[in-house]
């Protein structure tokens, strides 16, 4: 019997539609079929940059999604690594992956599948610390608390650094310090003076950057991994280096991508693997109450709510055990 896919594809901009489509049976050589578990809905890469065309390499139809978790039902002949019933990473918004071996990453058994959908997630700011050269237990200022900013607060915690977790929106805030974290409505002079290390923004708001090189100690780091998609202030770049200039600031791309060169070690497959294991030691972890689960049956009203910003929580995780 053929099976349905049912994915979450962008026809043009600011629109989302569920589709249906065949799922090639059997799997071929190393190519891997596994039904799809939960999938987390970005409200950066996915909503701002693809779906309101704000990316610069955005064709469309667009197909999103790319922090998934699937239950493996079959493989080809050529598979080595994987067998049915193993979990895995990779894939986009749709209810089955049909994918190479090589581009599925196998979840430790013991971590609970709408845990491991949060793996990617906590790569993307994993980098940032990599690349650093200051160190805990110095204090780090994280800016923006969405889910990636909160991702990295408890990568920064993970990593023995004094960290303050800093937003203007008090849910955000209350989320963090339900995870434990010290908060702040905003970056200042007047709380922090000159005491920071490493600040981490997680915004891609000028005037965030620009908070932060306040209070960065001299020789001190900014690591950008908040996407700048867009204009926000109408603050000078002129403003902005005279504060990296006068106070000796490194300030680095935290692109998630933003890797040493070293391919056996630094590549995704591998930062997946290191933030496993900081969900299976329990470091890191974002509470079911932080987030809300849903169908993936009415994506345009779930887009429209991650860009009009009416969440109650950090954004949408997508229920695909019911959809066959």
């Amino acid at each position: 019997m053929k099976k349905t896919n049912y994915c979450i594809v962008f026809p043009e901009r600011e629109k989302a539609e569920l589709r249906a489509n065949p799922v090639p049976m059997p799997p071929e050589q190393d190519q891997v079929l596994a039904k799809t578990l939960y999938s987390w809905v970005s409200a950066g890469t996915e909503t701002v940059g693809i779906y309101c065309g704000t990316h610069y390499e955005i064709r469309y139809p667009a197909y999103p999604g790319y922090s998934s978790v699937s239950r493996v039902i079959e493989v080809g002949p050529d598979a080595k690594a994987l067998k049915p019933g193993d979990i895995v990473l990779g894939g986009g918004h749709s209810s089955y992956q049909y994918r190479k071996e090589a581009e599925f990453n196998r979840v430790d058994p013991d971590i609970a599948p709408e845990n491991a959908a949060f793996i990617h997630m906590f790569k993307i700011p994993l980098p940032a610390f990599i690349r650093t050269q200051i160190r805990g237990p110095e204090k780090c200022v994280v800016a923006g608390l969405g889910l990636v900013g909160l991702c990295a607060a408890q990568l920064a915690r993970m990593f023995g650094y004094e960290v303050c977790a800093c937003d203007i929106n008090p849910k955000r805030r209350a989320i963090a310090e339900q995870h434990g974290f010290q908060t702040a409505d905003s970056i200042s002079a007047e709380q922090f003076g000159k005491s920071v290390g490493l600040g981490i923004d997680c915004t891609g708001n000028e005037q965030a950057v620009q908070d932060l090189a306040q209070v960065i100690r001299h020789f001190g780091e900014i690591a950008l991994v908040g996407v700048p998609w867009k204009r926000n202030t109408d603050l000078s770049s002129q403003q902005l280096l005279h504060s990296i200039f006068y106070n000796f600031l490194t300030v680095r791309s935290g692109w998630e991508c933003d890797m040493p060169d070293h391919t056996d070690i630094f590549n995704n497959r591998n930062f997946e693997r290191e933030t496993m294991r900081g969900v299976q030691y329990g470091f890191l972890k974002i509470n079911p109450d932080a987030y809300e689960l849903v169908t993936p049956e009415n994506p345009q009203e779930i887009y429209q709510n991650i860009l009009h910003r009416k969440l109650n929580g950090l954004g949408y995780m997508l229920d695909w055990t019911n959809l066959e």
